[in-house]
């Protein structure tokens, strides 16, 4: 059983000093693994397990954790590097580029940021030695893709039954963009909790000239969404908890899919104060949720929630019980695991006009506005 008391991992980190003093680097590696268990969103803990790994020639261990790093404080130049460094081990020199140009944005001063940037931006030097074979980006984004039809949270992003309904999803938002700010137009729409892409990439095609942004905690959806999205979507990998990296007023859109539909309140209001920082003044919001047509569909299919009546979900407005696993299961739940609750949220939407209503102007509550199950709540941000 592991020692869960706050000083424990600060134990392991000194006694894993000792082994690395003494080149013990594997058992060193096993300690701060454990102490990692511990304070999962440490990031000194991080730092030095991603170091651990580098040096250990684990270079898909370090970008797993490089990527953690980068969720849990998306500002930190170290995180950056040590994924750029990751990344060039795996032949992935043009990723690594990126993130080692973004280090020494964040860290200007950092000559080892900036020499490892003009390394990185040099040519690679000919050389007789049969060079590795690398595989191919669609290699890469079908092994990804399966991967992440293995999670609990999103589906195979290759399947048709996902491409429908994003593309489904899609049309009903590029309609209500388009009401707001005409035909075809250049704006900036955030995908919060974009998944593999499955809204954003079709919406993209719809609104050709708007730049896209997709942001999600699993960084294998984020991959898969570099590999695969049209020239106007950039993707990032954010934290469960906010802030996102953008400066204030960044966004003219921003939609959410089922992802109000899992968050518990505390943290579904964190996240939409942090909505209203990014957008823009009049810019326009649509998040899924789950309401009344939601809520009975549970009540029939899901026995935990069969004991609710209709007149208690009239009375108290709201409802949300965790998704077992979701804290525990990190091969199931990247990127939400040890973080924060997620699991089956239900709303009323008297409720979301109270709540919501004190941040943003709800203009309308659309039932099954989704064309599922999901209500569509519209917004707009008011200055």
């Amino acid at each position: 059983m592991i020692d869960r008391r706050p000083q424990a991992g600060r134990e392991l980190v000194q006694q894993s000093n000792k082994l690395l003093r003494r080149g013990q680097l594997e058992e060193a590696a096993t300690l701060i693994e454990t102490a990692r268990k511990i304070e999962p969103e440490n990031p000194v803990i991080l730092e030095k397990l991603i170091s651990l790994y580098l040096k250990l020639k684990r270079a898909g261990d370090a970008e797993r954790e490089a990527m953690s790093l980068i969720s849990v404080e998306p500002l930190r130049p170290l995180g950056h590097f040590y994924l750029a460094s990751s990344l060039k081990r795996r032949h992935r020199r043009v990723e690594a580029l990126e993130h080692a140009k973004r280090a020494a944005e964040l860290d200007p001063g950092n000559k080892r940021f900036s020499d490892y940037v003009s390394e990185l931006s040099e040519r690679p030097k000919s050389s007789r030695v049969k060079p590795v074979e690398i595989p191919s980006d669609e290699s890469r984004a079908r092994d990804l893709a399966a991967s992440i039809g293995r999670r609990n949270r999103i589906k195979n992003p290759n399947s048709d039954t996902v491409r429908i309904n994003g593309e489904r999803l899609a049309q009903v938002l590029a309609t209500e963009i388009e009401k707001v700010f005409g035909s075809n137009p250049e704006t900036a729409i955030l995908d919060f909790g974009a998944a593999a892409g499955r809204v954003s990439i079709p919406l993209a095609r719809l609104l050709p000239r708007s730049r896209v942004t997709a942001t999600d905690v699993d960084a294998e959806a984020v991959e898969f969404l570099r590999l695969t999205a049209p020239e106007n979507i950039k993707s990032q990998l954010n934290g469960f908890s906010p802030p996102l990296s953008w400066e204030a007023d960044s966004f003219d859109c921003v939609f959410a899919i089922s992802v109000w539909s899992h968050f518990a309140d505390h943290l579904s209001m964190k996240w939409l104060e942090e909505l209203r920082r990014i957008t823009r003044p009049g810019a326009l919001l649509l998040i899924s949720t789950q309401g009344d047509a939601c809520f009975q569909h549970l009540r029939k299919t899901k026995s935990s929630w069969a004991k609710f009546t209709r007149e208690q979900y009239l009375t108290d407005r709201y409802f949300y019980r965790d998704y077992p696993g979701a804290s525990t299961e990190d091969v199931n739940w990247p990127g939400i695991t040890q973080a924060a609750s997620w699991g089956i949220t239900v709303m009323h939407p008297d409720y979301i006009k109270e709540k919501w209503g004190a941040l943003f102007e709800v203009l309308e509550i659309r039932e099954q506005g989704t064309g599922g199950k999901q209500d569509l709540v519209i917004m707009r941000r008011l200055g």
